[in-house]
């Protein structure tokens, strides 16, 4: 980000423009690892030694996601995505009040729940780089 990047005259004509050099700032490798592990918050594969925090929500979901879950005692965040789009729900109090039990639970399904955006995802997943072996 600059803070100046680009002079028009009055008439719209450019006088400069700052050369934005795009660089790679996240191996593709750790990437789409990351973007694979998020999407395991809704398998119940690992279920033996640690509860998936959207496993309750998965039988609801059509599409690959990575799904992130936050709370606190005041919010309650859903974040899901995948390659095309994003999607966010959060429920919390501005006073920072805390909430009832069960309010989790209402919120992921919430953001399950909302069909007419989630039908408007894509299907469209990111290709594993060819340095990263896919087991599964």
């Amino acid at each position: 980000m600059y803070l100046i990047r680009k002079f028009e005259d009055k008439d719209g004509v450019v006088i400069y423009t700052k050369n934005e050099e795009k660089s790679l700032v996240l191996n593709p490798n750790y990437a789409y690892i990351l973007n694979e592990l998020l999407t395991n918050t809704i398998s119940n594969a690992f279920k033996d030694y640690i509860t998936a925090t959207a496993s309750t929500i998965a039988l609801k979901l059509s599409r690959k996601h990575a799904i992130k879950i936050c709370t606190t005692k005041a919010d309650y965040w859903t974040v899901g995505y995948n390659k095309d789009n994003l999607m966010l729900v959060w429920i919390g109090y501005d006073n920072n009040r805390e909430f009832t039990k069960g309010i989790i639970i209402l919120q992921k399904n919430l953001w399950a729940d909302m069909k007419e955006i989630q039908y408007n995802f894509t299907d469209n997943w990111y290709q594993a780089p060819k340095d990263v072996v896919v087991l599964f």
